[in-house]
């Protein structure tokens, strides 16, 4: 049995700033420091002193999170004026603060403290446990607007799973670990009263050595594509037209690189030829696969290998900053920042599963000879940093919402080859984006998991 604090984010992206903004998970300090501040505005009651001096006794709790990359934090800087009350406000010279964004596939995290017998103790003590996360209104920075819940769990995995609809980043604490979180130590309560009064901002803690379990570091492959940048367009395009405006969007984004740009963006090797490495993706992003999908292109998302270091995307966002608009046949196609809509958010593409079907058909790396489509699928996974799936089937009609005929699609010049609409599945969980096929770095052989559904727009 465990004690499990369920956070659920009000908001889309964590926040940080300072040096230590990027912080995810949230480490378990920040957690007992919001049940401190919840004890301090109901009036430090007895019976939530003892509850919280209570939930001391309890070992570290294992972590669970969506499972974000760390390629994915947008940093800025901001300058502001020290509190320094010496000087005046105009004389105060002005500092500069990181402030750190990170957007989140999904908006669940849960803290579970494993009772080990304990679990008569913990039912007498969760009714004021539960008040107190009931009364906190963020994590960390007040802009992770959040809503916590106590309780009771057997499994908090599978409670995880259920309520979070995909597979969570596990942490648990281990010698040998190696991702250190700051943790509330004995005697939280008292250290963190005594900081208070004495003007002591940081929160009393020590640090804990935590890891993933080997059984799920195993059992899960991560996506071959890491950083992730999405634009949201305006007007939208028919989904038939998705592969053309990538195309057009590269040439864009092309015309823009400096002399000596990275060949991770160019796709060119040192001889001009067709670079053979991973390279940038662009990946138009439709609205389809729940009961209000219309196949219509919303987005276009630009994916960097997970190879590709920091001056590679640094390189890559100083060109999307010049690139607003894209031209296709004449129409003119603005960039703009995405918003909330499900199909520009990572976690639709990014989610873990061991079934997904295509939303943009895919150009065979090699025709299936004698119809063993499995084979050829498989030689695509390989080839696209996948690995082999278990079963394949070649679809004559696409199976998700939305998605038109693969004889529908324009293809790009010179991308040619055996064109369908398929679905796999994988003898693990995968995670995306999953791109296979010869036109796979302009969006062609998009697949979608097919756990999820009815996201909505």
């Amino acid at each position: 049995m465990y004690l499990a604090f369920f956070v659920r984010y009000a908001v889309d992206a964590h926040r940080g700033k300072g040096p230590r903004g990027r912080e995810f998970p949230p480490h378990e300090v920040r957690l007992r420091g919001g049940l401190v501040r919840s004890w301090a505005l109901e009036g430090k009651p007895e019976e939530a002193t003892k509850a919280l001096e209570w939930l001391e006794t309890l070992p570290p709790p294992g972590v669970l999170a969506p499972r974000v990359l760390e390629g994915n934090w947008r940093t800025r800087v901001a300058y502001v004026p020290p509190h320094d009350l010496l000087q005046p406000p105009g004389h105060r010279e002005k500092v500069p603060l990181l402030h750190h964004v990170l957007p989140l596939p999904g908006r669940l995290l849960a803290y579970a403290y494993p009772l080990e017998g304990r679990e008569e103790e913990a039912e007498a003590q969760l009714p004021t446990l539960g008040r107190l996360a009931g009364r906190i209104s963020y994590l960390g920075t007040s802009r992770n607007l959040v809503w916590v819940e106590a309780r009771l769990v057997e499994d908090p995995l599978g409670a995880y799973r259920e309520e979070a609809g995909q597979e969570p980043w596990l942490l648990v604490p281990a010698e040998a670990g190696d991702l250190w979180m700051r943790v509330a130590p004995p005697g939280f309560l008292r250290l963190a009263e005594e900081r208070f009064q004495a003007r002591v901002r940081e929160l009393p803690h020590r640090w804990v050595p935590y890891r993933e379990p080997e059984a799920l570091r195993s059992s899960q492959s991560l996506s071959p594509w890491g950083a992730w940048r999405v634009l949201a367009l305006d007007p939208p395009l028919p989904l038939e037209w998705a592969p053309l405006f990538a195309h057009a969007a590269r040439r864009a984004l092309l015309s823009l690189l400096p002399p000596g740009a990275p060949p991770e963006l160019t796709g060119h090797g040192a001889g001009g030829g067709p670079l053979r490495a991973p390279h940038l993706a662009l990946v138009p992003l439709p609205n389809v696969g729940h009961r209000y999908g219309d196949g219509r292109v919303l987005g276009l998302a630009f994916l960097l290998p997970r190879e590709a270091g920091g001056a590679v995307e640094l390189a890559l966002l100083e060109a999307l900053l010049r690139l607003e608009e894209v031209r296709l046949d004449g129409l003119a196609v603005r960039l703009l920042p995405p918003d909330g809509r499900w199909a520009l958010r990572e976690g639709r593409w990014r989610r873990p599963a061991r079934r997904f079907a295509s939303v943009t058909p895919v150009v065979f790396d090699r025709y299936p000879k004698r119809g063993d489509v499995l084979a050829a699928l498989r030689f695509s996974a390989r080839a696209a940093g996948f690995p082999e799936p278990e079963e394949a089937w070649v679809l004559p009609y696409p199976r998700p919402q939305g998605v038109p005929l693969s004889r529908d699609f324009r293809l790009p010049p010179g991308v040619e080859g055996y064109v369908a609409h398929a679905e796999v599945l994988f003898p693990e969980p995968v995670s995306g984006p999953v791109l296979l096929g010869r036109g796979r770095y302009l969006g062609l052989g998009l697949f979608v998991p097919l756990e999820v559904e009815d996201g909505g727009a």
